[in-house]
């Protein structure tokens, strides 16, 4: 009875926790969304070749690679100010950001032209550079939008956009591959999932703002933009290299091993990665928005949170990164057909590493919280060294290609694990410091 009893007040503690619910909210909007994309993926499998995947993987990585910095990092700003003009004029700022980033980007496709491709070690991309510029834009616009929604806790309209975003992308993959569309039906697919929801957020936002709209000015936006100054010249450069360290990795084994194998990757990865846009970019969104508040008021509470966060992710991530390392292979050839085999092959080798990513991810925001860019910069710079030493090394001395995945996969996951410890000795110091102010 006892027993029961202390059951029964864990289930209310975690029910009248509004981290818990926010979390469950974006975890059952994703899990929905990702649902769809996962079941869709053995008739998509059978529509495209590995060598399709291969181009997509190359399309998505830079696209992810540039996006990134699309507002130049000041979205990650909006839910920190106070007082809401404040947060208006970092989002108006944000928006003019984008549409100067995605012009700057199209002026470069434009002269690059089918260069570009080559360098990319993907010349069948030439054609579709286009869909380039317009990816940096509606990514962009859908970053900065979701950043403001977090700021007001909407995590139901942001899960409703997750599954909006899945059901485009694959009704058009899917879609357009029946009618032997070729490559280009993944890359549109990738481009409607990204824009989707952007709409119903840009309501939303716009709901709220227009009651602000009257106290914002141009020096209000300079003002704000000096103020978050660190965003962009910290966090700007920390997050196009992290970026780059995450999808770099399809670029270079494209170059080093042919779009085959390139394809066989960005199948594995993305099945892998499943959990972690599914639960850990759910907490993450969840984090940022109460330890942000936290940060302000109590620094031992921040602390606390981040460990238990820390636990609960290591007990959902271990078990299914265990399963994937033993049956993956066979996963991979009986879902999606036996010439996805070795995919499931590169999944094995790449597990811990995900793993790790699944864990320490969600709580890595708490360097921008605590404005500590700098640690994170300086870490993204060394995993972006390993990615780019693990890969373009193997390559260069003759490795297979399982070879250089394992590689790439231990350097990672060392990398994770030290990206955990750099957080959590900085938490322990401001928790010192606001002792020694008491």
């Amino acid at each position: 009875m006892e027993y029961v009893a202390s059951w029964r007040g864990l289930v209310e503690r975690l029910r009248s926790s509004r981290f818990v619910r926010g979390v469950m909210v974006l975890a059952g909007g994703t899990a929905l969304g990702q649902a769809i994309s996962l079941a869709a993926s053995p008739v998509i499998t059978r529509l495209y070749a590995p060598e399709a995947f291969g181009l997509l993987s190359v399309y998505a990585s830079l696209l992810s690679i540039v996006s990134i910095v699309a507002a130049m990092r000041y979205e990650y700003a909006i839910p920190l100010p106070e007082d809401e003009v404040t947060a208006t004029e970092l989002l108006f700022l944000s928006l003019a950001l984008v549409v100067v980033v995605s012009s700057f980007v199209a002026v470069g496709v434009w002269w690059l032209g089918d260069r570009l491709s080559v360098w990319l070690g993907a010349p069948g991309l030439a054609p579709y550079l286009w869909l380039l510029p317009v990816g940096v834009f509606v990514t962009g616009l859908n970053q900065v939008l979701t950043y403001w929604t977090i700021r007001h806790r909407d995590y139901g309209r942001l899960a409703r956009r997750t599954v909006t975003r899945s059901v485009g992308a694959v009704a058009v993959q899917t879609g357009l591959g029946w009618f032997g569309a070729g490559p280009v039906g993944l890359l549109l697919g990738e481009l409607v999932g990204r824009a989707g929801g952007s709409t119903n957020l840009g309501v939303a936002a716009w709901q709220r703002v227009r009651h602000q709209i009257g106290q914002v000015t141009v020096e209000g936006i300079r003002r704000a933009a000096r103020a978050y100054i660190r965003f962009p010249m910290l966090s700007s450069g920390s997050s196009l290299l992290n970026s780059a360290g995450v999808f770099l990795p399809p670029i270079l084994i494209t170059a080093g091993y042919g779009l085959q194998v390139s394809g066989f990757f960005a199948l594995a990865h993305r099945i892998l990665d499943a959990p972690v846009r599914w639960i850990g970019l759910s907490v993450a969104n969840v984090y940022l928005a109460e330890a942000a508040a936290l940060a302000r008021t109590d620094s031992a509470r921040l602390r606390r949170m981040f460990q238990q966060t820390t636990v609960r992710l290591l007990l959902v991530g271990g078990m299914p990164a265990a399963v994937v390392g033993v049956m993956s292979p066979w996963i991979f050839a009986t879902v999606f057909g036996e010439e996805w085999r070795e995919a499931g092959v590169y999944a094995q080798l790449l597990a811990p590493y995900v793993a790790a990513r699944f864990v320490v991810l969600p709580i890595s925001q708490t360097l921008n919280i605590l404005n500590r860019q700098d640690v994170q910069l300086v870490w993204d710079a060394t995993r972006l060294g390993v990615v780019a030493a693990a890969l373009l090394g193997a390559a260069h001395m003759g490795w297979s290609p399982r070879t250089a995945i394992l590689g790439f996969g231990l350097g990672m996951f060392v990398c994770y694990l030290t990206l955990y410890v750099l957080v959590a000795r900085t938490l322990l110091r401001l928790e010192s410091t606001a002792v020694e102010r008491v």
